[in-house]
């Protein structure tokens, strides 16, 4: 008789971690960043548009930032 155990093991693991949602919200948040980052680099932005968007968008992004590490480094203990 012929059991499953038999023949070669299909499963695969890829060897990566896991990617979670949150990972990928919080390196669209710092790219851009990163682009208007850049923008303001070059001037093509306006002083009123960085106070009012950058500058809000950076400490979002760096709280965000923040706090996904701290649930990641929790919840791997």
């Amino acid at each position: 008789m012929v059991s499953d155990s038999d023949g070669p093991s299909t499963e695969v693991e890829s060897g990566l971690p896991e990617f979670s949602p949150g990972w990928a919200i919080l390196f669209m948040l710092l790219g851009s960043l990163a682009t208007l980052i850049s923008l303001v680099a070059v001037g093509a932005l306006s002083a009123e548009f960085v106070q009012s968007a950058v500058v809000p968008l950076g400490a979002f992004a760096v709280g965000v930032s923040v706090v996904w590490w701290v649930l990641e480094t929790y919840q791997n203990r």
